[in-house]
């Protein structure tokens, strides 16, 4: 499985149309926010399609370092810009939160 690391200010192209569950979309926030926030709360990364009205949870895991969820064919079938966003929940309330663009190319 290919892993693509979201980093700050950049657009990150996540996959092409077609493609299921080949990626993981990782976000490398769990060592610094675990220093910023504590270790008690949940991650959860949520993402809007391209023209997208709303955006969605997707089922998000964690390792040491990153949160991370599995992109399917679902999340990557319209192409352009869309969304992403990793956040940090501690109990009810929202402790951290980063959106970031992210890219689904056309494929052939």
């Amino acid at each position: 499985m290919r892993k693509v690391y979201v980093n700050e200010n950049m657009t990150v192209e996540i996959g092409c149309n077609g493609e299921n569950n080949a990626t993981a979309l990782c976000f490398p926030v769990i060592e610094k926010w675990k220093l910023l926030y504590g270790n008690e709360g949940t991650y959860t990364i949520k993402l809007r399609k391209p023209k997208g009205a709303s955006s969605y949870s997707k089922e998000t895991f964690t390792d040491e370092f990153n949160a991370y969820c599995i992109l399917s064919a679902e999340d990557l079938a319209e192409s352009g810009i869309g969304k992403a966003m990793v956040m940090y929940t501690d109990g009810t309330t929202v402790a951290k939160s980063v959106i970031y663009n992210v890219k689904i190319s056309e494929s052939l």
